[in-house]
């Protein structure tokens, strides 16, 4: 074995080493530190996979102790995740039991399985999610009442904070009364308070701003902004409603059964069948180019095959027509599609091809997109280029006018939208970072650009609730917590 190999082989023994013993471990495995060991390994897992398909070792004609060492830590790497599940089921089993028999009854009544559970996994954060009524507070009081029985923590060692008065109140009366014992019960709000002014010797003034009327109010100033007005509709027009790629979906009934459920309705209100068709739609109405959907072609093609064509779109009073192709870059369809029908890529291009010679025979010039320029991110920038080579005239509505046809009649779609753009800016704000450092960077060249809409829209209210909270010398809750913490 030359130095190279022998270095990496030592390496593959260690990090067996490392999975082996963190699941040799009596206690809990954190899942923190799981995804901790995957990420420091993660590079010799990487480099293991890229030897593996070195032809010497396909061969067979690797170090005996490579073939060895090298397979066994790919399986323990790739297994660990699930591995550290099983070892912490497997050790919650009876850790529940035991809590159970120390602390039951709680208030009253035994805990169930799974509140005893929530208790005994002792690890550095626990997620409890269950609906109102379940017993969630019962099952803080019974984890209290577990921390001061085992001697885990002293009664001054334990903090426990909630949203209101009402339920900090109600929670320092229930521990008191199962556990004899004061607890240290805040809000958060108040916790923060305490921290800041005891830090700075201030009590810091909290804003009274409603952030979702704020917005609100921002957005109907910026009407006056072209550029601000354009990238929000074409936000709207966009991404809004892009739930889902189509290479989410298991098979072509599953789709048409989302599509019946979550309606993909154009800026001027057709019922259209797939994204590409709807984002085609939207940029022809965004930019004042009229259009028909599905208007049957201008020539009789009924055969002994084909039924009468219908294009996807005509562009009104032009030999002009617009076809979406469901394919990617090698002709293929969606892989929903093939499952259904193993023949559906070859009947598709046979489909195409059949299109193609009709706007060839009948002298129409055919706009042809494909999935692939959708998925890469160039579907509207295509059409455009396309759109001008014939010379069609853009004569776009004013922004207002878009943003009217965009939200509709009512104002569902304004409340949901000032909404979701209210949780962003404060999860980007509760990192306690600027902004570039916490809004997510795209995977691919399409999600880059819905990002990138998204952050034309959202990023100027942002600034603009920060320079206000800064000009009257406020902060809010979340500025509260990261100068608290």
């Amino acid at each position: 074995m030359n130095d190279k190999d022998e270095r990496f082989n030592k390496r593959l023994i260690e990090g067996s080493s490392i999975l082996v013993s963190s699941l040799n471990a009596s206690g809990f495995i954190d899942p923190a530190d799981v995804q901790g060991t995957l990420d420091e390994l993660k590079l010799l897992r990487e480099e293991a996979k890229s030897r593996s398909k070195k032809i010497l070792y396909r061969m067979g004609l690797a170090n005996r102790d490579l073939k060895e060492n090298l397979p066994a830590f790919v399986s323990r790497y790739d297994s660990f995740g699930e591995d550290a599940t099983e070892h912490n089921r497997v050790i919650l089993s009876s850790k529940a039991e035991e809590v159970g028999r120390a602390i039951n009854p709680v208030e009253g009544r035994n805990l169930d399985s799974q509140q005893l559970s929530a208790i005994a996994f002792d690890v550095r954060s626990r997620l409890v999610i269950a609906g109102a009524g379940t017993g969630k507070t019962t099952t803080v009081v019974g984890l209290v009442k577990h921390l001061l029985k085992a001697e885990m923590a002293q009664p001054e060692e334990i903090l426990l904070l909630s949203f209101t008065n009402a339920s900090v109140n109600e929670l320092k009366q229930r521990i008191i009364k199962e556990t004899g014992q004061r607890i240290y019960v805040e809000t958060f709000h108040r916790l923060g308070l305490r921290i800041i002014t005891s830090a700075g010797d201030k009590v810091p003034k909290i804003t009274s701003v409603d952030l979702r009327r704020f917005i609100r109010e921002e957005m109907e100033r910026k009407k006056s902004d072209r550029g601000y007005m354009r990238s929000l509709n074409e936000y709207l027009a966009y991404d809004y409603n892009s739930q889902k790629e189509e290479s989410d979906f298991r098979s072509y009934s599953e789709y048409l059964r989302y599509l019946q459920e979550n309606p993909l309705i154009t800026i001027n209100g057709e019922r259209v069948k797939s994204y590409g068709e709807a984002d085609i739609a939207n940029f022809l109405a965004i930019n004042g180019i009229p259009y028909q959907y599905e208007e049957s072609y201008c020539v009789d093609t009924n055969d002994s095959q084909y039924g009468q064509y219908h294009p996807d779109f005509h562009l009104t009073g032009t030999d002009i027509y617009i076809e979406f192709f469901g394919t990617d870059r090698n002709g293929n369809v969606a892989r929903f599609m093939i499952d259904d029908n193993p023949d559906a890529s070859e009947e598709y291009r046979k489909g195409i091809e059949w299109k193609m010679q009709i706007h060839q025979e009948n002298h129409t010039r055919l706009i042809d997109l494909y999935s692939y320029n959708r998925s890469e991110g160039e579907l509207q920038s295509e059409l455009e280029a396309k759109l001008k080579r014939f010379g069609v005239q853009f004569d776009p509505d004013s922004s207002s006018e878009t943003l009217r046809k965009n939200l509709g009649q009512d104002d569902m779609k304004t409340n949901s939208m000032t909404s979701m753009f209210a949780t962003m800016i404060l999860l980007v704000k509760g990192h306690g970072k600027k902004w570039e450092d916490v809004f997510p960077q795209g995977r691919s060249r399409s999600e880059e650009k819905r990002l990138k809409r998204l952050e034309n829209v959202v990023r100027p209210l942002y600034d603009a609730y920060q320079k206000h909270l800064k000009d009257n010398g406020e902060i809010d809750f979340e500025d509260m917590l990261n100068f608290a913490t």
